[in-house]
């Protein structure tokens, strides 16, 4: 069981090499050889206009301006399991722009601290999405995007990716790169929706802790945001 006391340890991580977390995560994150979106089982052309969307406000609100790069948001929903998720914006002290859904807080603050060198950065499961260029896209999927409701700039464009990270009990640590199931993309869909109105909203040096209803492609998600270790009932 944590305590209040460690929680309050790692309340804000400020480390070495915390800055080169966005930029050492797209290096390892490589959409050439995978699918396209819009051929993973599961994902119609509806999801993908809704998180083309989502993907678009988010990118032209610019969160990552109003967040420290040390700071996460925890984030419940029914979609994620019983257990919450941890989110990591990326683009803080970065050209590299995003969203990073953790699914453990151990991998997540290894990461911010900089402990996971080279390709072992990739070792930790996230759902994320990153903003790339076509070439950096599986191929067909920067004109399908633009096609589905994409209106960023064209030199750059919306890939969504699950990291399937290997056990901590197998022999050799590593990572395999997956498209999301409909299910993730709904909650990429809604986490882009929402950050940048609850970033804005809460200043990082108060507790916050916000429900919200979020309408997305085939309905509506229910989830909870709060730092990552503020607010009542993170305590």
């Amino acid at each position: 069981m944590t305590t209040v006391g460690s929680e309050s340890l790692d309340r804000y991580i400020v480390v070495a090499r915390a800055a080169s977390v966005s930029g050492r995560l797209a290096h390892h994150v490589n959409g050439n050889g995978l699918a396209p979106l819009l051929k993973t089982p599961g994902i119609t052309p509806e999801a993908i206009a809704g998180f083309c969307e989502a993907a678009t406000h988010f990118h032209a609100a610019q969160p990552w301006q109003g967040i420290r790069q040390d700071v996460t948001i925890k984030v419940q929903c029914e979609n994620l399991g019983v257990q919450p998720a941890f989110v990591m914006i990326l683009g803080n002290g970065s050209h590299q722009r995003g969203v990073a859904i953790y699914f453990d807080r151990g991998w997540l603050t290894m990461t911010l601290q900089g402990s996971l060198p080279g390709p072992r950065i990739a070792w930790a499961s996230f759902l994320g999405v990153f903003y790339r260029s076509a070439a950096e896209l599986p191929a067909g999927e920067a004109s399908a995007l633009r096609e589905h409701g994409w209106t960023g700039p064209t030199q750059t464009y919306p890939f969504a990716v699950f990291n399937d990270a290997h056990a901590e009990k197998t022999r050799e640590l590593g990572s395999s790169l997956r498209r999301p199931s409909a299910l993730e993309l709904q909650v990429l869909e809604a986490c882009l929706r929402v950050l940048p109105a609850f970033i804005g909203k809460h200043s990082t040096t108060e507790p916050a802790v916000e429900d919200v209803t979020v309408p997305v492609t085939g309905g509506q998600l229910a989830m909870t945001l709060s730092w990552m270790t503020e607010g009542a009932r993170e305590l």
